[in-house]
């Protein structure tokens, strides 16, 4: 679980305002078009919820989860309207949620594989008809790579998409259909970022 502190936090948000961002808009495109009700695992400081307030048409449901109180006090500030929307909670942790959709955005890059699966898990019990989780992959050696900033545990994880898609199957019983997109990421290091929906 990343407990990130507001330095971390302020690094993570300049780094995503300096970043193209037409992959995550097509992300979030996607999940607002498949249902009203949403659940934002690892919400950060509310970009979904933003994407959402600005495009939604019709009346939504939002609940953003994320473990670190610096990310849920940084998004109750941007959105004051939406303080009871943003919940500090482990997503690790067992979760039951009724939302149509569940929206991972680069949650998986910064969580060990055990982790990743016990959210997978929880995904499999809840009602939503549509996730859209985001991952690193390569065409090369997977890797872990660790790293600390201001005293604390940083992961950035690379992973292998075939076997990732083998843990979905494994792990999510009623998978009826799995789309993805990829853009490249390093084109020196061989590593894209892979956009996957699952539908249920």
């Amino acid at each position: 679980m990343n407990k990130w502190s507001k330095k971390i936090v302020d690094i993570l948000e300049r780094n995503w305002e300096g970043r193209n961002q037409s992959t995550a808009l097509k992300a979030f495109a996607m999940a607002a078009d498949s249902g009203s009700s949403f659940l934002d695992l690892g919400c950060g400081y509310g970009r979904f919820y933003d994407y959402l307030k600005r495009n939604m048409k019709k009346q939504f449901r939002y609940t953003g989860y994320d473990s670190s109180s610096a990310m849920i006090k940084k998004a109750i500030a941007k959105y004051p309207e939406a303080e009871k929307r943003f919940i500090l909670r482990d997503v690790t942790k067992r979760f039951q949620n009724n939302a149509a959709v569940i929206m991972c955005h680069d949650l998986f890059f910064h969580l060990r594989l055990k982790d990743q699966e016990k959210i997978l898990s929880s995904i499999n019990i809840s009602s939503a008809k549509t996730v859209i989780i985001t991952i690193q992959i390569t065409n090369r050696e997977p890797v872990i790579e660790k790293a600390t900033l201001d005293g604390q545990e940083f992961l950035n994880i690379v992973q292998d998409l075939d076997e990732f898609k083998q843990t979905l199957a494994k792990t999510i019983s009623d998978m009826t259909s799995i789309q993805t997109f990829e853009n490249r990421l390093n084109r020196r290091r061989g590593i894209y970022k892979s956009t996957i929906i699952i539908k249920r």
